[in-house]
């Protein structure tokens, strides 16, 4: 065994503990309560223009000042967010904040092909850092820290973790990456699956286009029970006028409540007779409904065939005078085309809607 070996093999003897030392971690070291953890990595993700920007600046206020984020408790630590797309913009949404207090640096760093960024983005959180505790660091976005890297690259992918786990190393931080929806949202987070093989964190935001309300979703937690979400809009926020006396507006993240999910009709649309003898049956409810017990039967009011026979006398459905048949066939068939589509059911000559 040459010098190297025994070396290493001294190092890893020392590190050996018996399975009967261990003991419960009952102070998880979390810097949002069941969402972010200390010294971790996270990615939140989802498609352009969800606000992405407007959640990651409340997540960097309620650290920074150690106030309660959608409900949960936060540990107050110091944060920088690096605004890779920054400008006017990005100050606008920081003064909207009013009194924000973490600190923020505008400028495009290379986490692709410059392993110094990384470094230098360290050691200037470490000299701005007044806490013995290390905080939070945000990146926004990935694809401009990527630089001129190929996100589907596995290589170029793997550079990019490595920097950010040298950054999170370095400063003991939990390090953020703000990033972007591919184009089947479904299939997560954009670019290689190394990503999220490599953070411990993965936070999914989606829009209801109906409500404009925000979801927030917790995709992967290495350490944390998963389950949670957290609604939002945006709110306009007036910060002052123009030269030209013109409103100058940006906006901030107002909190909501979980919206129901919108079920898509997908049956076939009612017409013709089919309609006549679904709004005939809704009538014959209405005058004689009634509820039967039985486990065969809905738990809603039924209506037995003959008053939806005569509902649909009275709606001229049957006893047609123009048809040869007085209407007889068109009942059979609208009645059968409602079953076969899911509008209407029955169970002994009784008949209720879907």
């Amino acid at each position: 065994m040459n010098k190297v070996v025994r070396d290493r093999l001294a190092h890893l003897k020392g590190q050996v503990r018996s399975a009967r030392e261990a003991q419960a971690d009952l102070d998880p070291n979390y810097l949002i309560k069941g969402w972010l953890m200390g010294g971790a990595t996270s990615v939140i993700y989802g498609p352009s223009n969800v606000g992405k920007t407007f959640l990651a600046l409340k997540i960097a206020q309620a650290v920074a000042s150690g106030t309660d984020w959608f409900g949960c408790k936060t540990r107050r630590q110091h944060v920088l967010y690096a605004a890779a797309e920054g400008g006017r913009a990005f100050e606008n949404r920081v003064a909207a904040l009013r009194a924000a207090e973490f600190d923020w640096i505008t400028h495009p760093f290379d986490f692709h092909a410059n392993a110094i960024d990384a470094q230098v983005l360290a050691h200037l959180y470490n000299e701005m850092n007044p806490n013995p505790a290390p905080g939070l660091i945000i990146i926004d976005t990935l694809a401009r820290v990527m630089a001129a890297g190929d996100e589907n690259s596995s290589v170029d992918m793997g550079l990019l973790i490595r920097n950010v786990d040298t950054l999170a190393r370095m400063t003991g931080a939990h390090v953020m990456l703000i990033h972007h929806t591919g184009k089947d949202t479904a299939l997560g987070a954009r670019g290689h699956s190394s990503l999220r093989a490599a953070i411990d964190t993965e936070i999914e935001l989606s829009r209801d286009e109906e409500s404009g309300v925000i979801s927030v979703m917790s995709r992967k937690q290495r350490d944390i029970g998963m389950g949670r979400d957290a609604y939002y809009s945006l709110a306009e926020v007036h910060l002052g006028t123009d030269p030209d006396g013109d409103a100058v507006t940006t906006c901030i993240v107002a909190e909501a409540e979980a919206q129901e999910p919108v079920v898509k009709d997908k049956r076939r649309p009612l017409k013709g007779h089919q309609q006549v003898a679904h709004q005939a049956l809704l009538d014959a409810l209405r005058d004689h409904g009634q509820k039967r017990s039985g486990p065969d039967f809905p738990g809603k009011p039924v209506v037995h065939v003959d008053h939806w026979r005569e509902a649909c006398k009275l709606h001229g459905l049957l006893n047609n005078p123009k048809s040869k048949d007085g209407g007889r066939n068109a009942y059979k068939r609208a009645k059968e085309w409602l079953m076969n589509s899911d509008y209407v059911r029955s169970y002994q000559d009784y008949w209720w809607v879907c």
